[in-house]
């Protein structure tokens, strides 16, 4: 449920959920996948995990709800567009985005109608729009809305759309 806050905000437009390093990010991200694919929203959502380093589905040891496929690979990129092609998802989501072919793929995901939910390592809000990545993130409009995560675990969430943070 730590996620909670987040599924009840969001609206199916993207979402980049970003914190420093231990904030959470991977575990609430985990948890809205979950409940996305679990029609907590009212509609059940197909969701298609790229999972990297098996860090979100723990090697399909973790629930992620009962509509989600798990792609296991290291090319993030190529797992996207595997996604967009094979499984037709509702929702892509990732951890970390931080190439420009990462960034590539999603935005052809977004121009298709796939929604995505990834995580970036900031300090702070200003970080994603100095680093290149997220600054294009938020300007394609493939997410609508930056969650940014406290230092502190039980801190409060604080949720932006992409056009505050510029």
């Amino acid at each position: 449920g730590c996620a909670n806050t987040l599924v009840k905000r969001y609206y199916g437009s993207g979402m980049l959920i970003a914190g420093p390093p231990g904030s959470g990010k991977t575990t609430i991200l985990r948890d809205m996948i979950r409940q996305l694919s679990s029609s907590v929203m009212g509609k059940y959502k197909r969701v298609a995990v790229i999972d990297s380093r098996g860090e979100i589905s723990g090697g399909n040891s973790n629930d992620l709800g009962p509509n989600t496929d798990i792609l296991l690979t290291h090319d993030k990129a190529a797992g996207i567009e595997m996604a967009v092609r094979t499984i037709f998802p509702d929702v892509i989501a990732f951890d970390e985005i931080g190439t420009t072919d990462e960034l590539k793929r999603v935005q052809e995901s977004f121009f298709s109608g796939v929604e995505i939910i990834t995580t970036a390592h900031i300090g702070s809000p200003k970080e994603l729009i100095r680093r290149k990545v997220t600054h294009d993130l938020l300007k394609s409009g493939a997410v609508s809305q930056v969650a940014v995560l406290p230092t502190l675990h039980g801190g409060d969430i604080r949720i932006f759309t992409a056009k505050e943070l510029f």
